[in-house]
């Protein structure tokens, strides 16, 4: 601005540069467009397993000697595939780890296990034994360093596209924006999700209802208590209406009132032939 107006002052309006020309900023809105590209299809790339897809073995090495007989039953009906209708299958899953001294550090050792609809299954376990590492496998977040899993058919690591349309999610540590509202994180979940728009408010409301958290519809999520903040994220898992939940500690920091509200939301979903699976250091 002090060039040009000095320029146009002394009548040498010839030199007037405008802000739109190429080495001032176009260049740069160029470069940022072309970096975007860039990196979205390199993120795409990378989500797909494009450059990394690693043979996962189908077991590792383990012993059988000190496994009770009804869970031999079941490992020896999954690894068999005697079991038709089960809607989650977990084969031999299993996570290892390498610690800073280079040792093995097994965090999933070989679980088996078959779901069928309309069951619901506990993960229980003190902190670090596996529950979390569990779930990011199922849903398609974590390769396993052996064995599948597979849910209505689908292998969660290879054919992720197929298996987020039957499943929800409700993470241990809440995903929530403390500046949207709860009705906010609802239709954002639901457009994620790819609710046609007509329904979606309708959707997002009997959901926010079935939670009790119609009285917060408009309040900032960081002024929610922890009770509720969990409810929303237990309602955003519900979106969509997927066959399968995974619920990590649903009920974590809940007051008794809250958490045996949350319990019975989750008996009428077992009843309405959902299957829900979840975790719980309790």
């Amino acid at each position: 601005d002090y060039y040009n107006s000095f320029y146009k002052k002394t009548g040498l309006t010839d030199r007037i540069r405008t802000p739109f020309m190429w080495d001032i900023t176009v260049s740069n809105l160029v470069s940022m467009a072309i970096c975007g590209l860039v990196f979205w299809i390199l993120t795409l790339l990378l989500e797909y397993g494009f450059f990394y897809s690693p043979k996962i073995p189908d077991a590792l090495p383990f012993s059988h000697l000190d496994e009770d007989e009804d869970v031999a039953q079941i490992r020896r009906q999954v690894v068999n595939k005697t079991i038709d209708d089960n809607i989650l299958v977990m084969s031999n899953l299993s996570k290892c780890y390498r610690t800073k001294r280079h040792k093995k550090l097994i965090a999933v050792n070989n679980l088996c296990l078959g779901i069928r609809s309309g069951e619901c299954f506990g993960l229980c376990g003190v902190n670090g034994a596996g529950k979390t590492t569990t779930f990011r496998m199922l849903i398609g977040d974590l390769y396993p360093t052996a064995g599948y899993a597979q849910i209505h058919g689908f292998d969660s690591m290879k054919q992720k596209r197929q298996v987020f349309k039957y499943i929800g999610y409700c993470p241990q540590f809440d995903a929530l924006f403390d500046e949207l509202t709860p009705v906010e994180h609802m239709l954002l979940m639901a457009r994620l999700r790819g609710i046609y728009w007509q329904d979606e408010s309708q959707h997002v409301l009997q959901l926010l209802k079935r939670l009790d958290l119609c009285e917060y519809l408009t309040v900032p999520v960081g002024k929610l208590s922890l009770g509720n903040r969990r409810k929303l994220s237990t309602a955003m898992a519900l979106v969509g209406d997927p066959s399968v939940v995974f619920l990590d500690e649903p009920t974590s920091g809940m007051d008794p009132s809250s958490r045996r509200f949350l319990w019975n939301v989750i008996r009428r979903l077992i009843k309405e032939g959902k299957s829900i699976i979840l975790t719980s250091h309790r």
